[in-house]
């Protein structure tokens, strides 16, 4: 996806189901990578970036805009699964997560706040 131009891809559950182990082989450099809510079961922490800046120009090029990008997966308090160094990963309901992202990236100053959301209807 580097390839094709992406700046940052949300993470989803069907992303991560395998484990951290699958996901980290299919994906190689993971700093694409973007979630606010999947995070270690031991400690809260997100294991992918929570967001990303990224830029983007105008088509003629003349104006240049920075674009918060935040990443979240749907709830599902069931979800356990592999992660990094032993650990387990689950999925946080993404509301908090995403408030405290908007008000991270709005005291940097971006010109715009874009969510990549992985989420039920509900």
């Amino acid at each position: 996806m580097a390839r094709l131009g992406y700046d940052a891809i949300n993470v989803g559950e069907r992303d991560i189901k395998s484990g951290w182990d699958e996901l980290a082989g299919l994906t190689g450099d993971r700093h694409l990578l973007v979630s606010a809510n999947i995070v270690r079961d031991d400690t809260g922490q997100a294991v992918f970036a929570p967001s990303a800046v990224v830029r983007a120009d105008s088509p003629d090029g003349k104006t240049r805009r920075s674009i918060g990008v935040i990443g979240v997966a749907r709830f599902n308090p069931l979800f356990r699964v592999a992660g990094p160094g032993g650990s387990v990963l689950r999925i946080d309901a993404p509301a908090e997560r995403v408030r405290a992202e908007v008000e991270r990236l709005a005291a940097k100053k971006v010109d715009a706040i874009v969510l990549l959301a992985a989420l039920h209807i509900d």
